[in-house]
């Protein structure tokens, strides 16, 4: 049975990169019933006033009368993600005009991370293994359930009582990938 990580350890998912991107465009999929004309991209190149951007997934769709551009970054990193990454995305965002920015991640995130993420709205996935979503209180071992995921994410936020607050990601619960891209 696998341990429930704090957001900056690391993981040791088995997950090949086209596995990865996959589930991360499969969640985003999902929400086809919720967001009106979703439309979901991988590999997307886009110029923009200062050069081209390569994006893993894009997400375009249309809410309140207009046009949302989301941006999403797949990291398969060994080692916790660091705030420089999320500054990367952060200027991505501002370059293209983009209303929101994902980092989906095998491992977790650093602090300082977690922090810029949470005050410039970017929102932050661990992809985890869908057994580590079960947990029990029992000293034997006893069998997990047959109808787990096979991946599923948390995603991350830090409030300013110096804490962090995490929320269930999978097919069933979809509903906080929503909220996450109306935030």
């Amino acid at each position: 049975m696998k341990k429930r990580l704090p957001p900056w350890f690391e993981s040791e998912l088995d997950i090949s990169p086209i596995q990865f991107e996959k589930q991360v465009t499969a969640w985003l999929s999902s929400l086809t019933h919720k967001l009106k004309d979703i439309t979901v991209e991988h590999d997307k190149k886009i110029k923009s006033h200062d050069g081209e951007y390569q994006i893993d997934i894009y997400c375009q769709f249309e809410m309140f009368g207009g046009d949302f551009k989301v941006l999403v970054e797949c990291k398969r990193h060994k080692n916790p993600i660091k705030r420089d990454v999320v500054q990367l995305l952060h200027g991505k965002l501002e370059s293209i005009g983009a209303h929101k920015g994902f980092i989906v991640a095998t491992t977790g995130f650093q602090k300082g991370a977690i922090q810029y993420a949470t005050q410039h709205g970017i929102a932050l996935v661990r992809i985890i293994d869908g057994e580590a979503i079960y947990e029990t209180k029992s000293t034997e071992d006893t069998p997990v359930p047959i109808d787990l995921p096979q991946f599923a994410g948390e995603i991350f936020s830090y409030s300013d009582a110096d804490c962090y607050n995490t929320k269930l990601l999978t097919e069933e619960y979809i509903s906080s990938l929503d909220e996450e891209m109306r935030i």
